[in-house]
């Protein structure tokens, strides 16, 4: 079965009541029972055995980051950076652990393949860090941290007063451009993809063709138009294997030879007009091809694409490029080996021929056309690229009516096709190689002899510093000097934050926090819950925050919200708003940062409530359901300590009630792999919803509950009642709520 993962801070030596020492060992130990009802050894948890590890505390007096990271674009004073060998697109990060001992030097970073047998890490790229003037090796043989994920704060390294990681690049494409269109060779590139839904493509005017139109790369059967949808679109059973660290073109050579394989409808051998080739490694790939709208053509269709809004955004028939059979060995210096590519086309056609299909092409189209024939024209191939690629004109046409103007049914308009000559370079991040070698150098030691509390760096620790401090954590103005940031780290857990705030007003009042020190409620852990109801009050939003247990003396959080409803922070009201600081700051649309805290070294208790007003756009919100959470909360203690909670709550919505019921029309629809569909509820009803097939038949049953007032939505999978994927067809959507009925028609494509 599943197991459960849990995380704890240690902090003190209960032993002696201690706080834990630098330098100095200590075992910590986990005893676990468990049970297996199918007699599976539990190892350790079946005997309850102690399981003993033995840690050291970090040798470090400051915080740690202060932002003074290492990266490679060399704008940091403290440091600097350079990649001596190799592509990657990782990078170096640097955090001061003990800047009295800051050891200034310059180092190499190297890496080289694990190959010890039996190794954990065996094929990876491992990383060492050494003194380039001595050699001495500082860091040896140390794996490369993730990007995201659990393990990315490998920083290594301590007795020279700093830590190291290397991080290698992310998984993702780095750039979509046209290089080249019908008017030849571009001086300047141009973008092949959206500039806009998070894509890495910087905008050049959205027209990549001399004829002024714009042909964008994404996903087909996407979603929405987010590079994150079209990444979960093609990116499929290979993930990223054979993409990364290669680029690859697009080239609309319109060549007799260039041929895709019609293998998820007619089995059919058709004329395309480009080819796809690796150009690190220099070979020719192997298309196939979805005809989205069966015309045994590749082309445009008349059908809407989600990468821009509205309907006038035509895509074309789907493309799963394919690596050639001999992909191990493909390639050569010069990047012009299609050997591969034309063994494919050999067998693509000798396969056709002998099981039933034309031995010439069409005379028209130049497509090896199956008919009737039952014949399929498929030869050796490698494994897939990447699935589902498609191409969208922006604002070419609206094709809400079914057509596209310019077409002709069987002779595609030349304009409706990319320029001959136009070549689309996708560009990949590039991981971190043996070959690739950094330098980056440490220049000297920071020596920090400015006092803990001293936020604004004038020798003196007051209000003022309390309230830079605070303007640095709501993202106001932030600290970016590296003594700043070590003197607002008042309490030394390498991160600034609302415990220091409180650090440093106990520090003015020359107290440790006077209240709640010897009571029940400093043993109790905080429980806080954001209420989910959201008031309205004229026009603002009313967002209650209460605390159902324990007590804190400060708390800091981001409360998250819908972009472009012009909803922004108005006020923070408490039951009890003496010898308080309460501040807010948006910094960007759709996100507040917010701060409280007490100045005389007391709580905020049990029971008390916190207030949030936001202002809000009534034209902007008037017919939406608005949804409010609270994210990355932290506490402080009255002694200035972060304080673990409970929340019970994080999501509030302010519903809008509809005047009437309602089904709205599925979107996507068509859809593959699924889609959403909305619906009103006036009033207090049982609601059931139902797919039914064309023969009346149920399939599944989407909704079956009493349901609210309000404005709903579920998601569809396209899944029966089972949880089995239904085939490609008509359906529809029955929505039943007390005397009220509605159909829609659905249709689901694969």
């Amino acid at each position: 079965g599943k197991g459960v993962q849990f995380s704890m801070t240690i902090k003190d030596d209960y032993s002696n009541g201690q706080k834990l020492q630098n330098n100095k060992e200590y075992y910590y130990g986990i005893r676990a029972f468990g049970n297996s009802d199918n007699k599976i050894a539990n190892l350790l948890a079946a005997t309850g055995f102690m399981s003993k590890i033995a840690v050291t505390s970090r040798d470090g007096v400051s915080g740690v980051d202060y932002d003074q990271i290492v990266t490679n674009t060399n704008t940091d004073t403290l440091f600097n950076v350079n990649h001596l060998a190799g592509q990657s697109d990782g990078s170096i990060s640097v955090r001061i652990t003990n800047p009295a001992k800051l050891r200034g030097g310059t180092y190499i970073v190297s890496f080289e393949e694990d190959t010890v047998t039996g190794s954990l890490t065996k094929g990876t790229n491992l990383w060492s860090m050494a003194d380039s003037v001595s050699g001495d090796v500082l860091i040896s043989k140390k794996s490369i941290s993730k990007p995201t994920g659990t393990d990315t704060l490998l920083y290594w390294g301590n007795d020279f007063g700093f830590q190291v990681r290397i991080t290698g690049p992310a998984d993702a494409f780095k750039n979509f451009l046209v290089t080249a269109h019908g008017g030849g060779t571009l001086d300047t590139a141009l973008q092949g993809a959206p500039d806009w839904n998070g894509f890495p493509v910087t905008y050049t005017g959205r027209v990549n063709q001399s004829n002024g139109t714009g042909w964008f790369f994404h996903g087909g059967g996407a979603s929405s138009g987010s590079y994150d949808t079209m990444i979960s679109r093609i990116i499929r059973g290979s993930g990223w294997t054979y993409l990364i660290p290669n680029d690859f073109e697009y080239r609309f050579t319109y060549e007799d030879d260039n041929y895709a394989y019609l293998a998820y409808t007619s089995n059919s051998l058709i004329r395309v007009p480009f080819e796809i080739w690796n150009i690190t490694k220099g070979y020719r790939l192997c298309p196939w091809s979805n005809d989205y709208d069966g015309n045994e053509a590749w082309g445009l269709t008349p059908n809407d694409h989600t990468g821009s809004g509205g309907s006038n955004d035509p895509h074309t028939d789907w493309i799963y490029p394919r690596l050639p059979a001999n992909y191990e060995t493909a390639g050569n210096a010069t990047g012009d080996d299609e050997t591969g590519y034309q063994s494919w086309l050999a067998a693509s056609i000798a396969a056709g021929i002998a099981s039933g299909g034309p031995a010439t092409p069409d005379s028209t189209t130049g497509s090896y056309l199956t008919g009737s024939t039952g014949a399929d024209y498929v030869g050796s191939y490698g494994p897939e690229l990447m699935g589902r690629n498609v191409w969208f004109v922006w604002n070419l046409d609206d094709v809400s009516d079914g057509t596209i103007d310019g077409d002709t049914e069987g002779t595609p308009n030349k304009d409706l096709l990319p320029e001959k000559g136009t070549v689309v370079k996708i560009i990949t991040n590039k991981a971190i190689q043996a070959e690739d070698k950094y330098s980056f150098t440490i220049n000297g030691n920071i020596g920090y002899t400015i006092a803990k509390g001293d936020a604004n760096a004038d020798n003196a620790v007051d209000v003022s510093d309390v309230v830079i401090l605070v303007d640095h954590i709501i993202e106001l103005t932030v600290l970016t000097e590296g003594k700043k940031q070590y003197a607002a780290d008042y309490n030394s857990d390498y991160y600034i934050n609302i415990a220091d705030g409180v650090g440093i007003v106990n520090k003015i009042l020359g107290i440790s926090g006077k209240l709640n020190e010897n009571t029940r409620l400093k043993s109790v852990a905080p429980v806080i819950s954001l209420d989910p109801v959201i008031a309205q009050v004229d026009d603002q939003f009313i967002l209650n925050l209460g605390l159902k247990k324990g007590s804190f003396s400060g708390i800091e959080f981001n409360m998250s919200y819908p972009k472009n409803k012009g909803i922004t922070s108005n006020a923070v009201r408490l039951d009890h708003n003496s010898n308080l600081v309460k501040e807010h700051f948006s910094k960007e649309d759709g996100t507040s940062n917010f701060v409280i805290m007490k100045l005389d070294g007391s709580t905020i208790g049990e029971g008390e409530r916190v207030q949030l007003a936001f202002d809000f756009n009534n034209a902007k919100v008037a017919d939406e359901n608005i949804s409010f959470k609270i994210n990355d909360i932290i506490l402080s203690s009255s002694t200035g300590e972060t304080q673990q909670f409970t929340l019970q709550n994080s999501e509030a919505e302010f519903s809008v009630i509809p005047n009437e019921f309602q089904l709205y029309d599925n979107y996507p629809n068509p859809f593959n792999p699924s889609t959403t569909i909305r619906f009103d509820i006036a009033s207090e009803s049982f609601v059931t919803m139902k797919v039914i097939d064309i023969l009346g038949r149920e399939v599944v049953t989407l909704v079956n509950e009493n349901k609210m007032p309000g404005k709903h939505q579920i998601r569809w999978s396209g899944k029966n009642n089972s949880y089995k994927q239904l085939p490609s067809g008509v359906y529809f959507v029955r929505l039943q709520a007390g005397s009220f009925t509605s159909f829609k028609k659905i249709t689901l494509i694969k």
